[in-house]
This record gives C-alpha cells, sequence and structure tokens, in this order.
C-alpha cells in the first residue's frame, strides 16, 4: 500500500481471513492508452489471444486495476505474474525497447544519446 494511500475503513474490516487477493478497480473508464499493440498486456494481444470478446475492457467491467493498495497472501501467483510484468518492462525501458506508449515530447521517448538523465 502507498504511503499517502487514504482507506477510509479499517483494514480489518478490508481483509477477511480467508482473502487470497485485493485489489480495487479505478472509477474512470479503461482505455488501453499504457502499453504498445505488440506488448503482451495491450488490449491488442489480449485480443488476440483470447478474442475480441474478452479484450481487457470486458474482461474487468471497462475499468483499470488500481496499484496503489494490494493485499496478497504470500506467494500468489497474481502478485508473482504483476511483479514479473514490472521487471519485464523496467528491463525492455533500461534497453531502450519501451513497451509503453510515449508522447514525444516525453524525455523517455527519444533516442538514448537525447534523453535527460537523472
Amino acid at each position: 500500500m502507498d504511503d499517502d494511500a487514504n482507506i477510509a475503513a479499517k483494514l480489518n474490516d478490508v481483509v477477511q481471513p480467508g482473502d487470497k487477493f485485493i485489489i480495487g478497480k479505478e472509477a474512470y473508464d479503461f482505455d488501453d492508452r499504457c502499453f504498445k499493440d505488440s506488448y503482451v498486456l495491450s488490449n491488442a494481444s489480449l485480443s488476440l489471444r483470447f478474442g475480441t470478446a474478452n479484450n481487457a475492457a470486458k474482461l474487468f467491467d471497462n475499468k483499470f486495476f488500481f496499484n496503489w493498495a494490494m493485499f496478497s497472501m504470500p506467494g500468489h501467483v497474481i502478485l508473482q505474474r504483476s511483479l514479473q510484468h514490472i521487471v519485464d518492462l523496467i528491463k525492455l525501458e533500461f534497453l531502450g525497447d519501451s513497451a509503453i506508449k510515449m508522447a514525444q515530447s516525453d524525455h523517455r521517448g527519444l533516442p538514448y544519446h537525447l534523453r535527460i538523465h537523472c
């Protein structure tokens, strides 16, 4: 859970003893603005693998999941897969082969030698 997150309920009321994985959905609609079509989590890639009737927008009630608060039992497969995707995205970014959609004005979208280095 992010250190600046604010959950109005007590955690004992949110997390129940039998829960294995808890995540919430954002209020705004899904629009596949995150990944290039070639990336495994893009709407285009999911549609190719699972059919247009099962694309990400329909699978998750046309909403994004938020990542500022997730609760998981140790070693849960969804948490493991999520962390692996994070590592994969960081590797692609480091190698200059980003899978994330970016505007040309975003320094990460520029060739490596033109990037702003921190």
